[in-house]
């Protein structure tokens, strides 16, 4: 069982080499995630569309196939507590992957390594 945030999300959407070892990390284990991951997933597409990094088009096909992915959607309400008491290490968003990860006694896939270095819980996919 795995907790997956937008970074790994939109890696792994993209079928970029940090994806691929997304992918691999998962492997055939459940995939859960608060709902806020939707809303930054496109906010990572739309960065990198007007940052030039992926086209519109690129994006798109990424976005149609978050459904794919089959993540079991959390509600991020009983998890406000839990991501205010970590208010001074994490950004409210990140907060909420972190205090689903706590509370399902999970790791974290991310591919921020900030958050990683912050957070034993996390785990970098390695590839």
């Amino acid at each position: 069982m795995w907790v997956i945030d937008a970074s790994a999300a939109a890696e792994l959407l993209l079928g970029t080499t940090q994806g691929r070892a997304v992918a691999a990390t998962i492997g055939d284990e459940d995939v859960y995630a608060p709902q806020l991951l939707a809303v930054e997933v496109v906010s990572v597409m739309r960065g990198m569309v007007r940052g030039g990094d992926i086209t519109g088009t690129r994006a798109e096909a990424a976005l149609h196939d978050f459904d794919d992915l089959g993540v079991i959607w959390v509600d991020m309400s009983p998890l406000i507590s839990a991501a205010w008491a970590l208010r001074d290490s994490a950004s409210a968003h990140d907060a909420m992957y972190v205090a689903l990860a706590e509370r399902l006694e999970c790791p974290l896939l991310t591919c921020d390594r900030r958050l990683a270095k912050t957070f034993t819980r996390c785990v970098v996919p390695q590839g």
